[in-house]
């Protein structure tokens, strides 16, 4: 009874994370007002003549694409959408949009990555380091993240601190641990694989084995399986405890401490690759 203790204190404590996130729901309310300060149509069309925009673009790009590969690896094209180059030297533009595989940034992995603003204007400081929001922007994602993915994230230090900090005790008895976790996407289930060991049992390996959905802004098991072969046992009620461990809200936890809020759309899994759809609001600066 002790050990169940444990779990509601865990499962409460989840409950009071990202709650700030979940009522920002309307990007229109969120984006910069009309009417922005650009410049006006007649200087727009002759910019627009003599080449100026797409020289003027191309230099942002190359400003936004190495402003990010500062902090992110992988492949990245970047592309902007500027009202023209005299904003586009102020950093002012009508969206920019990016496309990234095999990218790896603040211990978290992503097979790709595609971003696109979907504010009509959008501000930046191109002349800090780091690049700052002048405005408030609101991004909407599409990520698909492997089970390789989830693997190398989970390797990270960053993760298996947090991983050994989950101490399930009873004053001095040790009344669970949990060592060396893994996981596959066999079945388009994510299966999560950990060796645990109870007091006076041997070792032994604890499988999960769920369907993932959206709850409450948040990625929570649905249908989860503990056992392997024949003996299998729903342990639903306990899906908060195990996604204690769940490397994908590992993952959207460090970007929301990067000053992130997020909503959750859509996750799936198909051909054994998780897809997650969502809207990113980013303050400014």
């Amino acid at each position: 009874m002790k050990f169940f203790k444990y779990i509601l204190i865990l499962v409460l404590f989840l409950s009071c994370s990202r709650m700030f996130a979940k009522q920002v729901t309307s990007y229109v309310d969120f984006c910069p007002k009309p009417p922005y300060e650009t410049a006006g149509t007649f200087s727009r069309g002759l910019q627009s003549v003599s080449g100026m925009n797409f020289v003027a673009r191309n230099v942002a790009e190359a400003t936004l694409k190495k402003e990010i590969s500062k902090f992110v690896q992988g492949d990245i094209k970047v592309k902007a959408g500027s009202f023209s180059a005299t904003d586009a030297k102020k950093g002012k533009f009508r969206y920019f949009t990016l496309h990234g595989q095999n990218l790896k940034a603040f211990d978290i992995f992503v097979s790709e990555l595609n971003l696109k603003t979907i504010c009509d204007f959008i501000h930046l400081d191109l002349t800090s380091t780091p690049v700052k929001l002048l405005e408030p922007m609101v991004i909407e994602f599409n990520a698909k993240i492997t089970k390789e993915d989830l693997n190398n994230i989970i390797k990270t230090t960053k993760y298996r601190k947090h991983f050994m900090q989950l101490k399930f005790k009873d004053k001095e008895t040790q009344l669970l641990e949990l060592s060396n976790p893994r996981i596959t996407t066999e079945d388009n289930k994510f299966n999560f694989l950990v060796n645990a060991k109870l007091p006076f049992i041997r070792s032994f390996i604890l499988a999960a084995h769920a369907d993932l959905e959206i709850i409450d802004n948040r990625i929570v098991f649905n249908n989860l399986i503990i056992g392997t072969g024949s003996v299998k046992i729903n342990i639903s009620p306990l899906k908060y405890f195990i996604n204690l461990i769940n490397p994908l809200e590992f993952a959207l936890g460090i970007i929301e401490d990067k000053g992130c809020m997020l909503n959750l759309k859509t996750v799936k899994i198909e051909n054994g690759t998780i897809i997650l759809d969502g809207v990113a609001f980013l303050k400014k600066s």
